[in-house]
């Protein structure tokens, strides 16, 4: 692991002083997983004050190569003056998103580009509840290959109910970049929360509705009373992704999340 930031090390105090270019928390975070720290030095400012009996004593001096406690020696705190605060990297990544998308054109040629779009947009939207974000897994014997998996940490509805009563602890995102995704599309995702055990699992498309209707509903209902009504299939269209994107926080985005799978779960599978 390398992090590139500049500093000095006191001999006396035995302790580094960091001049960063980026936040120190996300630092400490890098450092706390680190198991062993090495100290590259660059350079020595000499002074013109500088004796040359001082030079080569300063040369005999040894700084430590591993810091057994990286931890101890980062700031408390983050400056403040000059880092630009979360909210505003947020909110900037959000636009950034919403413009990404106009750029995607729908259809199969450009399914592995809005594919990076969703998972760029979820794991913004629900940080701190999904994590661990792996992208075109294979599996060991090349039979089968998931788009997009997270693992769920959030404890939020619906987080609560799909870990606890579906037994999903690692959420399965299938992406399509049409409008109306096919029957054969919820078939295979079906067949691949089958070979996963999982019971819940999303799927992301090009929808101009909120809501899914027609068609795809009818395929999201065919899914579930096939898999004797135990594995739910939840449709994310563009406009629900954006719509997120748009409230730029993650608890307003939870909230829309919950919103929609309560409408799965009580009104559109359930009939």
């Amino acid at each position: 692991m390398s992090i590139g930031v500049v500093g000095v090390y006191d001999s006396a105090s035995h302790s580094l002083r960091f001049i960063h270019e980026f936040s120190e928390s996300r630092v400490a975070g890098l450092w706390e997983a680190a198991t062993i720290i090495g100290i590259h030095p660059v350079y020595h400012q000499r002074t013109s004050s500088t004796l040359p009996d001082q030079t080569s004593s300063h040369e005999q001096d040894h700084a430590p190569a591993i810091v057994s406690h990286p931890s101890d020696y980062v700031p408390m705190k983050d400056s403040l003056s000059d880092l630009e605060s979360y909210d505003e990297k947020t909110a900037r990544r959000c636009d950034d998103l919403i413009a990404s998308l106009a750029a995607i054109d729908k259809g199969q040629a450009h399914f592995r580009r809005f594919e990076s779009w969703v998972k760029d947009t979820i794991s913004l939207c629900f940080i701190g509840d999904l994590i661990n974000a792996e992208e075109q897994i294979t599996t060991g014997n090349q039979t089968k290959r998931f788009e997009v998996i997270f693992d769920i940490v959030g404890n939020e509805p619906p987080w609560q109910e799909i870990k606890g009563k579906y037994r999903t602890h690692r959420l399965l995102v299938e992406c399509k970049n049409i409008e109306e995704p096919t029957d054969a599309d919820f078939s295979k995702l079906n067949r691949d929360m089958l070979s996963l055990d999982v019971d819940v699992a999303f799927l992301a498309y090009r929808g101009s509705g909120r809501e899914p209707r027609g068609k795809v509903l009818e395929y999201q209902r065919s899914a579930f009373i096939n898999s004797n009504r135990r594995r739910i299939i939840v449709a994310l269209s563009e406009v629900f992704l954006t719509q997120c994107l748009s409230k730029q926080t993650t608890s307003k985005c939870r909230n829309n999340l919950n919103k929609l799978w309560r409408d799965h779960v009580q009104r559109w599978l359930a009939t």
